[in-house]
């Protein structure tokens, strides 16, 4: 992270936009890969296979996949 911070020295906005960032990268279409699925976005994000987050952004994650979603569905990919 920028200037040598960890964990819960990382600012909690930058942690909430690094993990929806995440799920976002992980569910949309790219050039190079077609998109994951919600649940297996949701799951690669828990096992850590995209990083490590804290357990609280994985909890705030979990609780607010489904209004992640419905954004999703009324602005699109």
């Amino acid at each position: 992270y920028p200037q040598g911070l960890a964990g819960d020295e990382i600012p909690l906005s930058a942690q909430i936009v690094s993990v929806v960032d995440c799920y976002d990268a992980l569910r949309s279409k790219r050039s190079y890969k077609e998109s994951y699925s919600a649940e297996t976005s949701l799951q690669m994000i828990l096992d850590g296979a995209c990083g490590a987050f804290s357990p609280m952004m994985l909890d705030a994650l979990c609780a607010c996949v489904g209004k992640l979603e419905e954004v999703r569905k009324t602005f699109g990919d």
